[in-house]
C-alpha cells in the first residue's frame, strides 16, 4: 500500500510539482486518505529543479490514524 502511494506520489509531483503550496522555501503537498480505495493519507515536504525531485519529509498515515486533528 505504501509502496503503491509513494510511487503515485513521485509520480503526480514529478509531472505537476507546482501543485503543492508554498511554504517557507520548499512546498507542502497534502492528500486525504480514500477509505473505499484503502489509500493513505499524504503529507510531505518537498522542492524542486527543472531536473529533481528533493523529498525533505513524507508521511503516510491510515484514516484511523489520520493527523488532520493533530494539526492547528
Amino acid at each position: 500500500m505504501y509502496y503503491e502511494a509513494y510511487r503515485g506520489l513521485s509520480w503526480l509531483l514529478a509531472r505537476s510539482p507546482e501543485i503543492g503550496l508554498p511554504h517557507l522555501d520548499k512546498y507542502l503537498y497534502v492528500q486525504e486518505s480514500d477509505e473505499n480505495a484503502k489509500t493513505p493519507s499524504i503529507y510531505t515536504l518537498y522542492d524542486y529543479t527543472d531536473e529533481r525531485l528533493f523529498f525533505y519529509v513524507i508521511i503516510f498515515a491510515l484514516p484511523s490514524n489520520n493527523l488532520r486533528n493533530c494539526m492547528p
